[in-house]
C-alpha cells in the first residue's frame, strides 16, 4: 500500500506497544519517519530497534508519561502571553475500530486567540510551518500536550507567534 506517506514525520503515542505499535510498523513501511512516545524507555528501545531492524525506518524516541501535568505547564509556559495560556481538565478522545470513542482524561493548555478567534487561529496554525493541530472548544484553542515531545514545545510556541503576526 502506498499512502504518499514517505519522508514525512509522524509522531505516535504509546508507540511501543500494541496498536501504538502497529500504527508504527505501518507507517515504517510507508517510509515515514517516526517519533515515539511511551512511558517505558526499555520498551522504546525495543520498539525502535525492531522497527529499524525491520523497517530501516528513522526512529527516535522520547520517553515520558504525557498524562503528567507538568507537561501541560511546561507547553504552556512557551506560548505566548498574548493568547492568555492557562491549564484546564479536559478529555482526549481515541481509539477506533473495535474500541471507538474511548476518552482519557488529561489536562489541556487553553488559549484566547481574541480578535482572530479560535477558527482563525486555528487554521493558521494548520498551514503554519510546522503545522499545528489543535482543538476548538468554546472559543478557545485547546492544546494536548501528550500529543507532543517535550523538545517540540519551543517550535509551538514559535508556530503560535507567527500565526499571531499573519496579516
Amino acid at each position: 500500500m502506498d499512502l504518499r506517506l514517505k519522508g514525512r514525520s509522524a509522531l505516535i503515542t504509546g508507540g511501543s506497544k500494541g496498536i501504538g505499535f502497529a500504527i508504527a510498523r505501518v507507517l515504517a513501511a510507508e517510509g515515514c519517519r517516526l517519533h515515539l512516545v511511551a512511558r517505558s524507555a526499555s520498551d522504546l528501545q525495543s520498539a525502535k530497534e525492531k522497527l529499524e531492524r525491520e523497517h530501516r525506518a528513522s526512529v527516535s524516541v522520547y520517553p515520558m508519561d504525557l498524562a503528567q501535568r507538568g507537561g501541560a505547564q511546561a507547553l504552556a509556559a512557551k506560548c505566548p502571553e498574548a493568547l492568555h495560556p492557562r491549564l484546564e481538565a479536559g478529555e482526549s478522545a481515541v481509539g477506533g475500530g473495535a474500541f471507538p470513542g474511548a476518552v482519557l482524561p488529561t489536562t489541556v493548555v487553553s488559549l484566547d486567540p481574541g480578535p482572530l478567534g479560535a477558527d482563525g487561529l486555528a487554521l493558521r496554525l494548520r498551514v503554519g510551518q510546522p503545522a499545528l493541530i489543535g482543538r476548538v472548544a468554546d472559543g478557545r484553542l485547546l492544546l494536548d500536550p501528550r500529543t507532543l515531545p517535550v523538545d517540540a514545545y519551543g517550535d509551538v510556541g514559535l508556530a503560535l507567534g507567527r500565526a499571531l503576526e499573519e496579516p
